[in-house]
């Protein structure tokens, strides 16, 4: 069941009362702090200053890693017979992500793994965890400078403060 947000009400469906301390001194920060990871240096970065601005904010850190997939879903090996899935799986990345927040900021951490469109998929979390901020790495492709990066197609769609680490 989704829950309808309104202003002041820090309701979240997936991160509920049993993490957010609804009579906890809070800070005037963001409750919900969304960070979009890969294995790329910016999205460390974009990590460890997510993880710091949940800490000072006493905020849940929500780690997000989106496969794309890639354009054949499954590719055949040489014998053409075993189907091969691409790519790395993502989730001993959160893991580790996750684990290294934890025990060196004390902050609770949650962790979600989806596949599909980066953009469509940091919206679609963002929006169902009710994220007060969100935060990504920067690009440095050169296509981005042709076809918009990632942040601004955020910054489109999103209702919350981007910041993009560099």
């Amino acid at each position: 069941m989704r829950m309808k947000r309104t202003h002041g009400d820090p309701a979240v469906p997936l991160l509920n009362a049993q993490v957010l301390d609804r009579n906890a001194p809070t800070l005037d920060g963001p409750r919900v702090v969304v960070v979009a990871v890969d294995d790329s240096p910016t999205a460390f970065r974009a990590a460890s200053y997510a993880a710091g601005l949940a800490r000072r904010n006493r905020s849940v850190l929500m780690l997000l890693h989106v496969r794309k997939p890639p354009p054949s879903a499954i590719w055949i090996d040489a014998v053409g017979n075993v189907p091969i899935q691409p790519g790395s799986d993502g989730s001993a990345l959160l893991d580790q992500l996750a684990e290294l927040a934890h025990e060196q900021y004390g902050i609770v951490v949650k962790r979600s793994l989806c596949d599909g469109s980066p953009v469509k998929e940091i919206v679609r979390i963002a929006n169902e965890v009710h994220a007060d901020a969100v935060v990504i790495g920067c690009s440095h492709s050169r296509l981005h400078r042709v076809m918009g990066s990632m942040s601004a197609r955020l910054l489109r769609r999103g209702m919350w403060p981007i910041t993009v680490v560099p």
